[in-house]
C-alpha cells in the first residue's frame, strides 16, 4: 500500500502552500446507501496529482474533490518543471494525473510528451482550451481524456466526482475523450 506521504526520498517537503498531502475528509469506506456503492475500495486511498498554475482553479479542484465519495490525497504542482521533479522524487506513482495545458515552464502538451511511456498512470487533461487541435494532440500524446473546464462550481464538482469514480472503477482503462 502506498505511504501517501508528501515527502521526497530525502525527506524534504515538496508541496508549496500545502506542504503535505492532506486527507480531505472523506469516509473510509462507502456505505451501501451511497449512490456510488459499486466502488469498493475499503481502506484504499486514491493518490492523484493536479498540475495547475492557477490558484483559483487549484482551490476549485480541491473543494470539488471534497464532494467525492472516495477518499483521496492530492498533490499539487504549479508548473511542469515542479511536476517532473515531484514525480522523480516521490516514493509512489499517483493513481492518475490531472493536467492543465497552459502551464509555465513546460506546457501541458510538452508534459504529455515527457510522460509518454514513462508513467504507469492515466493522465487526464483538464483545460480551458476549446481548440480541436489541442484535443487531438493531447489524445495522440497519450492523454486518457480531454476535458474542458466547467464554468460553474456545481459543474466542476460533478466533473471531478465523476472523474474520480470513473478512474477508480476501471483504473482509467477506458478512453473517454470528452469535451
Amino acid at each position: 500500500m502506498r505511504s501517501g506521504r508528501a515527502r521526497t526520498n530525502s525527506g524534504d517537503r515538496i508541496v508549496g502552500p500545502s506542504p503535505t498531502i492532506r486527507r480531505l475528509g472523506y469516509p473510509e469506506t462507502l456505505t451501501p446507501e451511497s449512490d456510488q456503492a459499486e466502488v469498493r475500495l475499503g481502506d484504499t486511498m486514491l493518490h492523484l496529482m493536479l498540475i495547475e498554475d492557477n490558484p483559483a482553479d487549484v482551490l476549485l479542484f480541491r473543494e470539488s474533490l471534497k464532494q467525492s465519495p472516495l477518499p483521496a490525497d492530492v498533490l499539487i504542482a504549479h508548473d511542469g518543471e515542479q511536476a517532473l521533479r515531484m514525480l522523480d522524487e516521490l516514493a509512489f506513482t499517483p493513481d492518475f494525473i490531472v493536467l492543465d495545458l497552459n502551464l509555465p515552464k513546460f506546457s501541458g502538451l510538452e508534459m504529455l510528451e515527457r510522460f509518454r511511456g514513462r508513467l504507469g498512470c492515466p493522465v487526464v487533461v483538464l483545460t480551458s482550451s476549446f481548440n480541436p487541435r489541442d484535443r487531438e494532440k493531447a489524445l495522440e500524446l497519450g492523454a486518457r481524456e480531454f476535458l474542458t473546464k466547467p464554468s460553474t462550481f456545481g459543474e466542476t464538482v460533478d466533473l471531478v466526482c465523476s472523474l474520480v469514480v470513473r478512474l477508480a472503477n476501471n483504473g482509467g482503462a477506458q478512453t473517454a475523450a470528452q469535451s
